[in-house]
């Protein structure tokens, strides 16, 4: 006789019991379907390579990597990086009968070169000669279909890194290439290198079981996204970096500069719409460059000495520390000595008595010794650092340096007096503009940055843009004070040539440095550094562009070489972005 429990089960656990086991088959569905969707998805392009006819030889390798997008004002994602698949075309020479012949059997598929070809061709003893690569389907597919393969045309299934924006962006986005072992792929430069572990996709081998596949890796899906297998989603605007790439390769070419350089930041966050350097190169055909350093960023890995640009932010410091408003007047008598050492005006001309707002709008380097040493040397210093110039900006972007301000340490009056108006002091055009961003910004410093989100293949996303620390800089009387004379100096000196001043408030300056003599010490007596900078609109900026030249020929300053490339850039942002007049209009 079998005994009975004391406590018969109630049907309501049964059912309870029941329904969690339910519960339990409907996740593991769930996690079936949601694999199977991703081998078609996400794997489907490996799948299709498995099921290609017979003929077609497979390579032993699967290039999957993650894309890089650019992102359109309209909030679309453009393919910036890719992987494309093709072919890859190769002979059999053992089989070649008639070489001439196959050649021209070959050339209404495929731009061969002829003695390269009837050289590879002939080689008795070697059974394969890659004669294309990087073929796209259609043209394989119609080698494919002409009869031509068999023993003599082999083609290899074949994928590669593809870049559709050619040349524009190639410092941002960088390459794919092998590394100095040449057996590894890895990125090269820009957001290929600094988000590499992101992009590299795990390769799940040529052979892998499909069911294998399925049940494999379910803690993984479950599990949180990782910092592996996803796409970098970015901040550049491909039509404003299609722009800024050609205005700055005008200017460039047109002043016979060594290089240059130019960025268009969002003001109020950060993000770069536009990052150029000039000479560039076309992503996809790389290995043509002759010299490697055309790859380096200066923009990030160079620092320079800028120049007047950084008489704002000096004026900012003194106008805050209550020592000089825009009214205090100095006379002006073309120089100054301090020390050992004349400083001069740019054309050593005087001007007599003048206010601070002139010591700006005409940029006296006079007037900026005076403003120095009216200031705290320390609490100088300390705002330098403040506003980030010792340190690197933390830009999504490999091989970045940070600012060379050896000089502020003595503490002697003439090493700050050269600060006073951009030079004996070295800093990063990335720096430089996140430091002038704080007077777009209402005195609030912000961090730059290239990409914006980590868009998973698992189907997570993650925000990767740098959180808005709000740290203020300068008072907003201050800035308000530094951008009213910095618009009219924009009035004063582009007005008649840039009608759109009239309806719209921009501020700006300019700047022609000195180039420091590396190899002899001192300066270059001929060589300057030409850069611009400016925001609008000017009260309420939306956008900070900024524009420099290395040692342009023939003309001696940055008003002659960039007030141009910079007001045609206001220009077409304001109407690309279709920005609202912000200045009324007298009749």
């Amino acid at each position: 006789m079998t005994a009975s429990s004391p406590f018969p089960q109630s049907p309501y656990i049964f059912h309870k019991r029941l329904r969690w086991i339910y519960g339990v088959f409907i996740i593991i569905a769930l996690v079936l379907i949601y694999k199977l969707a991703s081998l078609q998805l996400i794997h489907g392009n490996y799948y299709y390579n498995e099921a290609i006819d017979n003929y077609i030889v497979k390579t032993d390798t699967f290039l999957e990597r993650g894309n890089i997008y650019f992102e359109d004002k309209e909030g679309n994602h453009i393919s910036a990086a890719t992987v494309q698949t093709g072919y890859r075309v190769l002979i059999n020479p053992t089989k070649v009968l008639d070489p001439e012949k196959l050649f021209s059997s070959l050339t209404p598929y495929l731009s061969l070169e002829h003695d390269y070809f009837i050289s590879q061709a002939t080689k008795v003893d070697d059974k394969r000669e890659v004669i294309a690569e990087r073929v796209d389907d259609k043209i394989g597919e119609k080698l494919r279909d002409a009869n031509l393969i068999k023993d003599v045309v082999i083609l290899e299934r074949d994928q590669w890194r593809y870049y559709p924006a050619l040349n524009h962006g190639a410092h941002a986005i960088g390459f794919l290439a092998y590394d100095d072992t040449g057996t590894h792929l890895e990125g090269r430069y820009g957001l290929e290198k600094f988000y590499d572990k992101v992009l590299t996709h795990e390769n799940d081998g040529l052979y892998v079981n499909f069911f294998a596949q399925i049940f494999s890796d379910i803690g993984d899906t479950l599990a949180s996204p990782t910092e592996r297998d996803g796409d970098i989603i970015t901040t550049i605007e491909p039509q404003v970096q299609a722009f800024l790439d050609d205005t700055l390769s005008e200017a460039v070419e047109r002043w016979k500069a060594d290089y240059g350089g130019a960025i268009i930041m969002d003001s109020k966050t950060g993000a770069l719409r536009a990052m150029s350097v000039y000479p560039s190169f076309d992503l996809n055909n790389f290995k043509n460059v002759e010299n490697n350093n055309v790859f380096n960023n200066p923009l990030v890995g160079s620092v320079f000495e800028m120049g007047s640009i950084i008489k704002p932010l000096i004026m900012s410091m003194a106008f805050d520390h209550g020592v000089v408003t825009p009214s205090t007047k100095y006379t002006d008598l073309g120089s100054v000595v301090v020390a050992d050492r004349t400083i001069n005006n740019f054309d050593h001309k005087a001007r007599g008595t003048v206010n601070m707002e002139e010591v700006l709008k005409q940029s006296l380097n006079t007037g900026m010794v005076f403003v120095m040493q009216k200031m705290d040397k320390k609490k100088v210093k300390d705002k330098i650092y403040e506003l980030g110039f010792g340190e690197k900006t933390g830009i999504d972007l490999p091989s970045e340096t940070s600012g060379l301000l050896k000089n502020l340490d003595s503490l002697r009056d003439v090493e700050y007096a050269n600060v006073s108006f951009g030079q004996g002091m070295a800093v990063t055009p990335i720096a430089t503009v996140r430091a002038l961003g704080v007077i777009a910004n209402h005195g609030i410093l912000t961090n730059p940055h290239l990409a914006k989100e980590i868009d998973y293949k698992d189907g997570f996303s993650k925000n990767i843009e740098p959180e808005l620390e709000q740290k203020r800089i300068f008072s907003e009387s201050t800035i308000e004070d530094i951008t009213t004379i910095l618009v009219k100096l924009a009035d004063t000196s582009f007005k008649g040539n840039y009608p759109q001043l009239d309806k719209y408030s921009i501020a700006a300056k300019t700047g022609t440095a000195q180039v420091a003599n590396q190899s002899g010490g001192g300066y270059y007596d001929d060589r300057n550094l030409h850069s611009f900078f400016g925001f609008f609109p000017a009260y309420e900026p939306r956008y900070v562009v900024f524009f420099y030249l290395m040692y342009p020929k023939g003309v001696r300053y940055s008003s002659e070489t960039l007030s141009g490339p910079f007001m045609d850039t206001a220009q077409f942002i304001i109407n690309y972005y279709d920005i609202s007049p912000d200045r009324m209009i007298v009749q």
